[in-house]
């Protein structure tokens, strides 16, 4: 075994299910250890859930040394420290995604209805491949949303392509599942070089090359570690790009997936000149009169479920069209103000999309996990915050909602 050397580990079930693990794959780089290092280390991490900061070096494991079954792969990021500036292959053979040796072009592109982390990281890699001479095109589905739009270079971002475009490297932020990426998959897919980058629980990789990290609280965290691991120089604009990315996928640094390590990329940002305060005003405090007037609607219309755990509002096209409100309606600050009700678990806010689809935003405190009820609706997020759109009227979509909103309570 050589110091540098990439190596994958396979653990079985009886361990993955174990608190702390989760099954996507990840990877780390060997730091000068010998064979039956390796073996000690296994049962170091496994028996005592030993930090690798507190043990001698960085290592991941390979199956043939372990004895561990091939068949299953766990992400044991919350006990090792994993190197996250390397991208992983399905093949398991691991080895480094040079972006610089790709041809010329690339798309850079994420799932429907954009957030800040998928528009932030979008970017802030789009600057770094302009700057090393490569033509890029970053596109979503959806127009970037007016309290993004103070990002450098926003205006990148286009919402239509040509049938002829063709691309030698395709790169997918923030996304696991092909259909999430609305029209442009299919181009995507025909790219030389797909590379995913994702930090969903439940994502197993779209590409040749996959760089999933469940315990990044964002995929701007991730772009960090890239950029550091590729020697690229942290300017403002990639700086501000970034910090966009974690506040806004950390609910401005309050929800559980909050982590020394975004503290601490976080830091890096604020020493190049980014100023949270004008980060925080530019995408929260820029609301229009129709918009105010939207959430005092909201706010007057909330309902509780009888034990006081949940609360719920609804966004139906006749408020829309009382207070004027015409763009995409931003829903954190409703549901933040929602959460902060005393012994709220779980807020909900339901849209009234029209044609019989409703969209449903998730956000829960403590332990209960809102993206096992988003999933089971063909919708997905993260612990604390989730979302799905169901087809059916806004009636019955709410109670199937509630019901198994209350179901996952009782179970906690």
């Amino acid at each position: 075994m050589k110091r540098g050397e990439i190596w994958w580990a396979d653990l079985p079930d009886p361990v993955a299910s174990e608190p702390g693990f989760r099954r996507p794959l990840i990877i780390i780089q060997i730091d000068d250890f010998n064979r039956s290092m390796i073996n000690t280390i296994v049962v170091v991490v496994l028996t005592t859930n030993l930090r690798l900061a507190e043990a001698p070096g960085n290592v991941l494991l390979k199956s043939e040394q372990t004895g561990l079954s091939k068949d299953s792969v766990a992400n044991v990021s919350q006990v090792l420290t994993v190197d996250k500036s390397f991208l992983t292959e399905k093949t398991g053979k691991l080895p480094k995604v040079e972006l610089h040796k790709i041809e010329e072009r690339f798309l850079i592109t994420s799932h429907i209805r954009p957030d800040g982390d998928s528009i932030g990281t979008q970017l802030a890699l789009g600057i770094m491949l302009h700057e090393m001479g490569k033509k890029v095109t970053i596109f979503n589905e959806d127009p970037v949303p007016k309290c993004y739009s103070f990002l450098p270079h926003s205006d990148w971002i286009k919402s239509s392509l040509n049938n002829g475009n063709q691309f030698d490297a395709a790169i997918i932020l923030d996304c696991s599942e092909w259909e999430r990426l609305g029209k442009i998959a299919p181009i995507a897919q025909t790219a030389d070089v797909i590379i995913n980058i994702d930090h969903h629980a439940d994502s197993h990789g779209l590409g040749k090359y996959n760089y999933i990290d469940p315990s990044a609280a964002a995929v701007a965290e991730q772009a960090y570690h890239l950029l550091k691991h590729m020697k690229q120089p942290l300017t403002y604009e990639l700086a501000l790009c970034l910090y966009t990315g974690i506040l806004t996928d950390t609910g401005s640094f309050k929800h559980g997936n909050t982590t020394v390590t975004s503290h601490h990329i976080v830091s890096e940002f604020l020493k190049v000149g980014v100023k949270p305060d004008f980060v925080y005003r530019m995408i929260h405090e820029r609301n229009s009169f129709p918009a105010m007037l939207l959430q005092g609607m909201l706010l007057s219309s909330l309902q509780l479920s009888n034990d006081g755990h949940v609360a719920w509002t609804s966004i139906t096209k006749e408020m829309l069209k009382k207070v004027g409100y015409t763009v995409e309606f931003e829903p954190e600050s409703v549901l933040s103000m929602m959460r902060s009700i005393e012994g709220i678990d779980v807020a909900l806010l339901f849209r009234d999309l029209g044609e019989d689809k409703i969209k449903v935003n998730f956000r829960s405190k403590s332990e209960v996990d809102v993206c096992q009820i988003a999933q089971k609706f063909n919708g997905g997020g993260h612990k604390q915050a989730a979302g799905c759109v169901i087809t059916g009227n806004l009636e019955m979509v709410q109670e199937m909602v509630l019901q198994n909103i209350m179901e996952m309570l009782n179970y906690y």
